[in-house]
């Protein structure tokens, strides 16, 4: 398996907000998209993939996917605890989707809109559900998903890590299987770029660094209004990952 991520600011942005890991030896992958103002937004989203790393440190578990719930809810109580230090981190919150590979298995908990799919032979299979506004506007077919692009409330989430005492998690588990990718990513770049156009983007011939860095640039040329962050995972040998 090899991975690699990205993560930047943007173009218009003066901070960015968006955490990420992955540790491929764990079988981990995580991209966070934090909210609030000042600097809150980028301590929610930090404190959040740190606290679900301190839970999953011990895996030995008889479900997994409890144990990725256990986990979403830990970081939640933790931006919780959290915004109460500081006056300007009041209503911090952010949107988690954690991927983790494990007993031959990938297991993905998800809050928000930040979204997790497997490339598949040139296509995109989308494993969460946008928790947002317009993404009930996109599944009731009010609004289509190009609409959904330029929709003025499409970053009003309906669900996030820390705005609740209690969050719901959704949590699915799927195969993975060799020669697909895990690719995740917050919607700094799902929000401009199109999945026909992503699928397209990924391709296997090529180093996962390279692939992000296009993806990230494609963004960019359509505006790049937000903070950008993802992840490419292969379950097979391509030309080597690295760390952007």
């Amino acid at each position: 398996m090899l991975a690699a991520s990205i993560t930047q600011a943007g173009p218009v942005r003066a901070n960015n907000e968006d955490a990420v890991f992955y540790d491929v030896a764990k079988g981990l992958f995580m991209v966070a998209d934090g909210m609030g103002g000042c600097s809150a937004g980028e301590v929610a989203s930090r404190v959040a993939l740190d606290a679900i790393v301190q839970v999953l440190s011990d895996c030995s578990c008889d479900s997994p996917e409890e144990k990725l719930r256990e986990a979403l809810y830990f970081a939640n109580d933790s931006i919780k605890t959290m915004a109460k230090t500081r006056e300007d981190y009041q209503g911090m919150g952010t949107t988690v989707t954690a991927a983790w590979y494990v007993n031959g298995l990938l297991y993905v908990a998800h809050v928000g809109d930040s979204r997790a799919y497997l490339w598949q032979g040139g296509s995109l299979q989308r494993l969460t559900s946008d928790h947002s506004f317009v993404g009930e506007l996109v599944r009731e077919g009010k609004i289509t998903e190009e609409e959904a692009q330029n929709h003025p409330q499409k970053h009003m989430l309906t669900r996030a890590l820390g705005s609740e005492v209690f969050v719901k998690v959704d949590v699915l588990t799927t195969q993975w299987h060799e020669g697909e990718a895990l690719f995740m990513c917050t919607d700094g770049l799902s929000g401009l770029v199109l999945e026909a156009e992503l699928a397209a983007a990924i391709d296997p011939r090529q180093n996962p660094g390279s692939v992000l860095k296009k993806l990230v640039n494609m963004a960019i040329d359509k505006g790049g209004f937000d903070n950008i962050t993802a992840i490419l995972a292969w379950q097979e040998k391509v030309q080597g990952g690295e760390t952007l």
